[in-house]
């Protein structure tokens, strides 16, 4: 699902971490924006997931996800941004990573 010529979103990532297919890899700071603090809490997150401090969302919920994430995609005309609530996208990020297992 990787578009090139699409500026905006490139790629459509569950929370804009992890892809929908394959459940070894997650891409941190793809999305449209230099939000650093995000970029932050993404690598905390996908870190915990792969070191088994936390679990990964389960399917259902990561292709609700990418169902969402489409219809920014494809959303006319296109936002600015893909998420433009940077707050909302931290606090969101951050509640996942409260979620510790371990």
């Amino acid at each position: 699902q990787y578009d090139p010529q699409d500026l905006l979103q490139p790629v459509v990532l569950f929370e804009s971490v992890f892809p929908k297919h394959t459940r070894t890899i997650a891409f941190i700071g793809m999305y449209r924006g230099p939000f650093w603090g995000a970029m932050e809490l993404q690598a905390r997150w996908a870190m915990k997931v792969f070191s088994g401090r936390l679990a990964m969302p389960p399917r259902q919920e990561v292709q609700e996800g990418i169902k969402k994430e489409l219809q920014i995609k494809h959303q006319r005309p296109r936002p600015q941004f893909p998420k433009p609530d940077y707050v909302a996208m931290c606090e969101s990020l951050e509640r996942r990573l409260s979620k510790t297992l371990q």
